[in-house]
Formats: structure tokens, sequence, C-alpha cells
């Protein structure tokens, strides 16, 4: 017999957010916990609901105390982030986050080590940070390989060890963490941590900007234009600059612009 929950979320996921919610909505009130995690997202999100944190945080914590682990990580982190009407409470928020690692879910191992890092809930405590990363890169989690590289490359609560972050990042990337793509992209751009591989820097860019991600297309660009002196390479960093300002954030929107318009000037006689 199918699985109605499984077939709902799949109906959840695909877009049809009311419908599955018809078949949700009975479940999760007769208390099971996959199905009140669901409607707690989908009122955090507004998808088939008038967006509700307050609404959110009573079905997450509902699947929560049945133990469902996604849940924990849920509620914890919509009391680390807030929302409309419903205030951030870090301390709440580490709860959650531990119960959820306790059940051995790694992105709240991840995600718990983040708030460790940078004192959100309590006091910063970079050993705590370190741990919670092992043990979220143990369980699978890409994030926690990624936040572990920056301790390693920072030398923050750890000796700096360059080539460990190196290959932290690759890992990420290897798992298709776009930020790690760049990351490692951008240690290998300058030598740090092993060899200068601007080829292979270019690549990891590349998929990185495919994906979305900013600061890679930026770094792209500027790859380019320090390393690629064709007139192929001077028409792509134009395009690649006319993707990037629209979704600069304003901080740094006046900075990039100034660059690419060097970028471009230099680049006219190729």
């Amino acid at each position: 017999m199918a699985d109605p929950v499984a077939a709902a979320r799949q109906m959840f996921v695909n877009g049809d957010h009311a419908q599955a919610l018809t078949i949700l909505r009975p479940l999760a009130e007769a208390g099971d916990a996959s199905a009140q995690n669901i409607v707690g997202a989908a009122y955090e999100n507004g998808y088939g609901v008038n967006m509700d944190f307050h609404q959110a945080q009573l079905w997450f914590e509902r699947a929560a105390q049945h133990g469902n682990r996604l849940a924990m990580m849920n509620l914890g982190r919509i009391y680390r982030d807030g929302g409309p009407g419903f205030p951030v409470d870090g301390a709440r928020a580490r709860v959650w986050l531990r119960r959820s690692a306790d059940a051995g879910y790694g992105p709240a191992m991840g995600a718990l080590g983040r708030m460790f890092e940078y004192g959100v809930g309590g006091p910063v405590d970079l050993e705590q940070a370190r741990t919670f990363y092992e043990n979220g890169r143990s369980a699978g989690d890409e994030w926690s390989s990624e936040y572990l590289a920056h301790l390693y490359r920072l030398g923050s609560g750890v000796p700096e060890d360059l080539a460990r972050a190196r290959a932290l990042f690759a890992e990420a990337a290897a798992a298709g963490l776009s930020q790690s793509m760049g990351n490692l992209g951008r240690m290998m751009e300058q030598g740090s941590g092993g060899a200068q591989d601007i080829d292979g820097a270019e690549a990891l860019y590349r998929r990185a900007h495919g994906e979305g991600h900013l600061m890679s297309t930026y770094n792209l660009a500027w790859l380019l234009y320090e390393n690629r002196h064709t007139a192929e390479a001077a028409a792509e960093v134009r395009a690649l600059c006319a993707d990037l300002l629209p979704r600069a954030e304003p901080e740094r929107h006046s900075d990039w612009f100034a660059e690419c318009a060097q970028m471009q000037k230099t680049m006219l006689g190729y």
C-alpha cells in the first residue's frame, strides 16, 4: 500500500501545495510527525496557506516532540532566524538544534557549530564549533566541511592549516556545494594550500557560476581578465559583469561597478 505522506510530500515538493495539504493536514492532526513537519514548512513559507510563523512553530514543535529530527532542526532554525511577528530566540535555537544533532542529523550539527563559532544564542566556543563541524562532516553534511575548512584556513580555534582547508573545500565541492567550489577555486588560483592551478580554478568558478554563486562569477571575471588575453575572454568578462552587477549586494555594488569598468576598458584592445 502506498505511503500517503510520501505521496503528498512529493505533491508538495512539486508545487501543488494546497492539494497536498488536504491530505497532510488530517494526517498531521492525527499525530503523523512527518506530516506535521510539512504543515509547519507550509506555514513558514506561505505555501498553500497564509504565512504564519507561530503556526509553523506549533507544527514543528508537535513533530519534534514526536522525535522528528528534521522538525527539531526547523524549529531551531526559525528561533535562530526569526520571521514576521516571530522574534529571534538564540538560546531556544541552540536547544532545538542540539536535540536534532543528538538525534544524528548532520545539518543540525553544522548549524549548531555555526552558532558556537559566532556566539549566537550563547558564548563563542570554537572548540565546540570544531567538534560539531567534525561530527556533521562525519554524518555527511557538506556545509560542516565548508565551515571546518574556514577554521583551518583562518587558524580560528585550530592551528592554521591551508592544505587541510583546501582538502575540506574539495570534499564539500565534490558533494556539490557551489560555495565550496568557489572557495577551492580561489585557493587553487592563489596557490594556497597546494600548487597553483589556474585552469582548475577557472573550471571550478565556471561550475559555481553556473549554479548562481555570485562571488564565483566575480572571481571568474577577474581570472579571465588577468590570465586570458583574448577577444573571446573580453566578451565573456562583459557578459559576466552584466550578470554580476544587478545581483550585487548594495555594499559591494559600487566597488564591483568600478572594477568591471576597469576590466572592460583595459580589454577593449583584445
